[in-house]
């Protein structure tokens, strides 16, 4: 089904994103009027389904906590005085990308000052 979404004075710069994410935008809103957070994860650059499996709120509020990888692509190229054209940053993006988290095994807490907290006696 095509893209029948009218996307105003934004619709170059979809355009051009469809082009560097090789896919459609999604819808942005969802049946009941509300931001779509596949459209938030897509505009992000993140790969399709990096935030499922939790509810639209966790979605909406992991993506608003996340960094935008081409734009830490570019961060990073500036600091360390890279010349780094802009199809670089989209293929150095990919790589700032860590692996989906899958099921988490607990861990002992990594404490600074042993004894300063409870959990680090």
């Amino acid at each position: 089904m095509p893209d029948v979404t009218d996307w105003g004075k934004y619709a170059l710069a979809i355009e051009r994103w469809v082009e560097v994410m090789d896919r459609p935008a999604p819808d942005p809103t969802d049946g009941q009027g509300r931001l779509n957070p596949a459209l938030v994860e897509w505009m992000m650059g993140y790969p399709e389904g990096w935030v499922d499996g939790v509810s639209r709120t966790g979605q909406l509020k992991a993506l608003g906590n996340a960094i935008v990888p081409h734009q830490a692509a570019a961060a990073w190229g500036h600091l360390l005085g890279l010349d780094v054209d802009a199809d670089r940053q989209a293929e150095a993006s990919t790589t700032l990308l860590p692996r989906r988290p899958g099921p988490r095994t607990p861990t002992a807490p990594q404490c600074q000052y042993p004894g300063q907290f409870s959990e680090c006696s």
